[in-house]
């Protein structure tokens, strides 16, 4: 089985992603992120420390960590 390796990866945790293609998926996934918060139960919500109006203002947002503007 053949691998693909590229010089640097298309997303670095932590920093912005190195390529177009990288930011999209990572914006997109930043964006799945946010609305499985919003669909979490109180119980599951309360063992990670975060209220219900706190995950739901998080699931509104439509911006991106402020890491990834350079």
């Amino acid at each position: 089985m053949a691998s693909i390796t590229s010089r640097r990866p298309a997303y670095v945790p932590g920093g912005r992603p190195s390529s177009l293609i990288g930011r999209a998926f990572a914006y997109f996934g930043l964006c799945a992120s946010r609305q499985s918060l919003s669909r979490l139960d109180d119980a599951m919500l309360k063992d990670i420390g975060v209220t219900r109006e706190q995950a739901l203002k998080e699931s509104r947002r439509w911006d991106v960590p402020q890491n990834w503007r350079r």
